[in-house]
């Protein structure tokens, strides 16, 4: 009896692990099927972002593409990685962003921020290119030439009776004659006046022939020299009404006083004239960058190899806009100057970065040279260069925001 009992529960036991060994394989299988299931829909959905990021950036391109046409070389460079971080930005911005240069719009794109670093940009379009490079119209441009040309050679006469009466004191105060002294003192001190005053004019020539500066920023400049050719002229006064050894010595310290106060100022607005001299040069060549665009993407289109070309415009587009970078600073740096008026050190870097700023448009010159010869070589002429067309009319420039 109990060797039966024995028997059927082994029985029942063996049933059971049977039983839950079929159960456990199901619930394997269930399990399984289910991860597919989900694995499947994942893969479906992860296929379907990538689809869609896939097509957002197709979508990306092709609107940049239909914002302007005439930079397609330089907007097919973007990789999809940078065209991802475009997807934010708005009409407008993508307009501002396909005017830039290579390099400056590569820089935006990669700054991580591009809606804010184009915020602070403002398009200018004009009715002409000569409207491009100025700031407004000088009246009188070749009167004022030539009286800049007038005040260099009176400049000459100054110092050469600058020398004669120098000697004239010496001679006098080594002869012992006293009266004599003060009469080439006197001579001497007022062509000192005479030659800051010409410094003066000519700053202020300068000023007046420079279509750079805006009619308000020519109007400041020239109002400060005025303040001073009318300090100086005071001064002169003072030496020409002294009669004694000390009056005459008194005067001169005013004249040495007067010339210390403004000096730095002086230097200031020549550093400035010189900084929008290079800026002139700058626009100059991102003006030629965009007219190298346009001329390479109609060329590639005709079926030319312009890989030469572009790579060529590549090293043209990073010289500028380090140009563009080191003419900011500078910037920077003499408007804080100004504001001090008494950093001597900042206006020295402003002068180096000035400097840099030229040498790469210098650098950007020699690469337009070659580019030039490509497309030459391509075409057999660079009438492709010399076309003009009023849409291109556009300077994209730092702007207050």
């Amino acid at each position: 009896m109990e060797m039966k009992k024995i028997m059927a529960l082994s029985m029942l036991l063996i049933f059971l692990m049977s039983a839950f060994s079929v159960f456990a394989q199901e619930v394997r299988t269930e399990a399984n099927t289910q991860a597919s299931v989900r694995a499947n829909a994942g893969s479906a959905n992860a296929d379907a972002e990538q689809n869609a990021s896939v097509n957002a950036r197709i979508s990306l391109r092709d609107r940049l593409l239909e914002i302007n046409e005439r930079h397609r070389a330089k907007l097919e460079s973007l990789t999809d990685a940078q065209v991802e971080k475009l997807e934010s930005l708005n009409k407008t911005q993508l307009e501002v962003l396909s005017i830039l240069g290579r390099a400056r719009m590569n820089a935006i794109v990669n700054s991580g921020n591009a809606p804010m670093a184009l915020a602070k940009l403002e398009v200018r379009t004009f009715a002409t290119k000569a409207d491009m490079f100025r700031e407004r119209v000088v009246e009188n441009f070749q009167g004022i030439r030539a009286r800049i040309e007038s005040l260099r050679e009176e400049h000459a006469e100054i110092r050469a009776e600058l020398s004669e009466e120098r000697a004239e004191f010496r001679a006098a105060v080594e002869a012992g004659n006293e009266e004599d002294a003060i009469a080439h003192a006197k001579a001497y001190l007022i062509r000192v006046a005479d030659i800051i005053i010409n410094n003066l004019e000519k700053i202020k020539a300068h000023v007046e022939e420079n279509d750079d500066l805006t009619e308000e920023e020519a109007a400041n400049i020239t109002a400060d020299i005025d303040a001073k050719i009318e300090l100086m002229t005071e001064a002169k006064a003072d030496v020409e009404a002294a009669e004694t050894k000390e009056e005459v010595k008194a005067a001169g310290a005013a004249i040495t006083e007067a010339w210390h106060s403004m000096r730095f100022g002086l230097r200031l607005h020549a550093d400035a004239l010189l900084r929008l001299k290079v800026t002139d040069i700058l626009k100059r060549a991102e003006y030629l960058e965009n007219k190298f665009e346009s001329a390479l993407a109609r060329l590639e289109e005709e079926g030319h190899d312009v890989s030469d070309a572009n790579a060529l415009l590549d090293s043209y587009s990073e010289a500028v806009a380090e140009a563009r970078v080191e003419l900011r600073e500078a910037h920077s740096l003499l408007v804080e100057a100004y504001a001090s008026e008494d950093s001597e050190e900042m206006v020295e870097q402003a002068k180096e970065l000035i400097s840099q700023a030229h040498e790469h448009l210098r650098e950007a010159h020699d690469f337009s040279k070659q580019i030039i010869a490509e497309i030459r070589e391509i075409s057999g002429s660079i009438d492709i260069v010399l076309e003009e067309s009023s849409d291109a009319y556009v300077l994209v420039e730092e702007g207050e925001a």
